[in-house]
């Protein structure tokens, strides 16, 4: 394999954000606490806003800027596929589908945390394979919002164990 093009990286990425979308909106509606759902909510709408990012910048970008991506040994689309399909990051498949309900708050923030820290490591990933300066710098943005989002969760936690 000689490359790849955005195309195929902007529908792991849609696929990525829309899991974790997922994942908080249904985690949110199993939550008692309002505080707790609200926040959790906030995470979706988060993860929206970075697929409608990713979504603008693919959109942007003209047919030729999106042929190829120069990737020889295929490493590079088997790293992105593999974090978004396999190691339970934001872009796992069954990530929303294996909450039951009968997680505990802790339970949630530690599959989110551990997803987001996934998340990160796919878009220093999908980082490098953008040419542009602008559109790496733009993946940087996301990448220091996920970190937020790690932040955000502890917070959630935190807060959580004060109740108790």
């Amino acid at each position: 394999m000689n490359g790849f093009s955005l195309t195929d990286i902007f529908q792991m990425v849609d696929r990525a954000e829309s899991s974790a979308a997922a994942f908080y909106r249904k985690a949110a509606k199993m939550q008692i606490n309002l505080h707790e759902s609200k926040k959790l909510s906030e995470m979706a709408r988060m993860e929206d806003e970075h697929r409608a990012f990713f979504a603008e910048i693919n959109r942007k970008l003209s047919g030729a800027d999106k042929t190829a991506v120069q990737d020889p040994s295929g490493e590079v689309r088997m790293y992105l596929n593999g974090l978004v399909e396999r190691h339970g990051g934001e872009g796992s498949l069954e990530m929303a589908h294996e909450l039951t309900g009968t997680e505990s708050v802790e339970d949630i923030i530690g599959l989110a945390v551990t997803a987001e820290a996934q998340s990160i490591l796919f878009y220093v990933g999908l980082k490098d394979a953008f040419a542009l300066e602008n559109d790496r710098k733009a993946v940087e943005k996301i990448i220091e919002e996920e970190k937020k989002h790690v932040v955000m969760l502890r917070g959630i936690l935190e807060a959580h164990r004060q109740t108790l």
